[in-house]
């Protein structure tokens, strides 16, 4: 994985913005992962085995599952096996390939969950997917604290990369990254909305989605008491695989990817 601006880059996005210290997420006890599982849920944890140099996990039947609503770099998977044995929670239909994303729990009583462990750890980025509201409020905690500690891939250089240098971003073509700044206008055609992190879309940051998101995107950002509609000049977290459409670009398909900081935050 490629990573971004150095620390001291951020710094000076945070003050040009007007950033003072604060958390990402409030002080005090982190949520309890087990909002991941649906409420009521009352299927049997699967046993599985893994997982393989993919990542994917097998139960005895063969089914596959994928480790949801993460991206793990795949020099991040070594030592897992150390964490075994391994409960899968299924949250999903299969995709195109039949692999199941699930919830994995690790260890004799399965009460860890290896979404959670991998990062608290920094060995992982929160990759939205399957997980309710709740549920990736609480995985956003975990990895708060690698954030916060500096551990693992939090470490500088870190996978955060400023809105206002695109430049760094193209170098980053392909990965899953996290990037930060403020939001200069948004954009809007008959199917796609746009958010615009420069004057200048040939070269600047963009990141877009479906309109058909719209409502799920408006319920989301409710949450931090900020309408869609009024996202212009709001301090801003995207994360996704960034492409190069003209500048660096981003797509969201899912309304978490999008974070809005409140007054007094920062992004470390």
């Amino acid at each position: 994985m490629r990573h971004g601006p150095a620390l001291r880059q951020m710094a000076v996005l945070a003050v040009f913005a007007g950033v003072m210290p604060a958390g990402l997420v409030p002080a005090g006890a982190e949520p309890d992962p087990g909002s991941c599982l649906e409420r009521g849920a009352d299927a049997p944890l699967i046993a599985v085995k893994g997982p393989d140099a993919l990542g994917r996990f097998f139960d005895r039947e063969g089914q596959g599952y994928v480790v949801t609503d993460i991206h793990l770099p795949g020099d991040r998977q070594s030592g897992l096996e150390s964490m075994q044995p391994f409960h899968a929670a299924p949250s999903g239909p299969p995709d195109r390939w039949g692999m199941r994303p699930a919830w994995i729990f690790a260890g004799p009583d399965g009460a860890g969950l290896l979404q959670a462990a991998l990062l608290r750890e920094g060995d992982a980025l929160l990759q939205p997917d399957t997980g309710s509201d709740d549920c990736l409020e609480a995985l956003r905690a975990a990895e708060w604290t690698a954030r916060r500690s500096a551990k693992g891939l939090w470490q500088d250089p870190v996978p955060l990369y400023g809105a206002n240098r695109p430049d760094s971003m193209a170098a980053a073509e392909g990965s899953y990254i996290l990037a930060f700044g403020r939001l200069v206008s948004l954009g809007k055609t008959r199917s796609t909305r746009y958010l615009n992190f420069g004057r200048h879309w040939k070269t600047d940051f963009t990141v877009s989605w479906q309109v058909s998101l719209d409502p799920l995107v408006e319920s989301h950002l409710q949450r931090s008491g900020v309408s869609l509609e009024a996202l212009g000049g709001q301090l801003i977290e995207v994360r996704g695989i960034v492409e190069m459409r003209d500048g660096p670009h981003i797509e969201l398909t899912h309304p978490a990817q999008l974070r809005v900081y409140q007054t007094q935050e920062r992004p470390l």
